[in-house]
């Protein structure tokens, strides 16, 4: 009994609980954008980790060899005779079942991951995946579907983010938000087209030219000619948390501008 057990232990150490076993579902939204890259990360994480990338690609990528199935065939000819005469073309069956018997858990692994992969896809994709008989087939039919695109549109969403600067009289909270959500887009379809330090240098090039922001784009201004200096990059987080102190403190953080409209609501309403 106690063997049994430390066998199935053993397995499910070894294995995923398939019934549970989910990956990121990939999402598209409405303006063209995706999460595949999300979708990618995360997979190729966790695949890793429950040492099922194997069956995707990379050095442990070592599939089986079946043979292609070539079924019996009864066929009619003559024989030295001139006689007409069945004939049985043997075909490799055998030989194919005793190759997918010696592999089964391979292929019992590789077909559930392929159904995986197939629910991850959203249903207007589904084609894409028709012809995929591997999960390493299916994984790199999506990249071929996704990454091309996503390299268009994370061209056009790093367009906007370099030629969007905060206008004068315009609100500074709002348009950093802006920006952070186009940078998150962009990272969303190509993490490597432009870089963090490289967004942050953005974020200082086209914050608010008012004068009353002067002070803040110079203190930035600064911290970005000391971090070349240095050789250590500024980062966009150091430069949104300065931007946002500077918005709670003139009191256009949206938390901020929210609390103002709800004591002048209730004073209206007192009044």
């Amino acid at each position: 009994m106690s063997t049994s057990n430390n066998s199935n232990n053993s397995r499910s150490n070894r294995e995923p609980d398939w019934k549970r076993f989910t990956l990121t579902s990939i999402k598209e939204n409405a303006d063209r954008s995706n999460n595949f890259l999300e979708f990618k990360h995360k997979a190729s994480i966790k695949l890793k980790a429950w040492k099922l990338w194997k069956y995707i690609g990379g050095d442990e990528y070592k599939p089986p060899v079946i043979p292609e199935l070539v079924p019996s065939q009864r066929i009619q000819g003559r024989d030295n005779s001139g006689n007409i005469v069945d004939v049985t073309l043997q075909g490799n069956n055998a030989e194919v079942a005793i190759a997918e018997r010696l592999h089964a858990e391979w292929l019992e692994n590789d077909r559930l991951l392929l159904s995986l992969i197939n629910e991850a896809v959203p249903y207007q994709k589904s084609y894409v995946l028709q012809k995929c008989h591997t999960s390493h087939d299916a994984w790199n039919a999506l990249c071929r579907e996704y990454e091309p695109n996503n390299s268009l549109i994370a061209m056009n969403f790093n367009q906007q983010i370099s030629t969007f600067s905060c206008q004068p009289g315009a609100d500074p909270a709002e348009w950093l938000q802006v920006m952070l959500e186009l940078y998150g887009k962009l990272c969303a379809a190509d993490s490597t087209l432009m870089s963090d330090s490289e967004f942050a240098k953005i974020l200082i090039t086209h914050m608010s030219k008012d004068e009353k922001w002067r002070y803040t784009r110079d203190y930035l201004r600064t911290q970005l000619q000391l971090a070349q200096q240095t050789g250590v990059p500024l980062t966009s987080s150091t430069v949104v948390s300065v931007l946002r102190s500077e918005h709670i403190d003139r009191g256009l953080a949206p938390e901020i501008k929210a609390m103002h409209t709800l004591i002048q609501s209730a004073s209206i309403s007192s009044g």
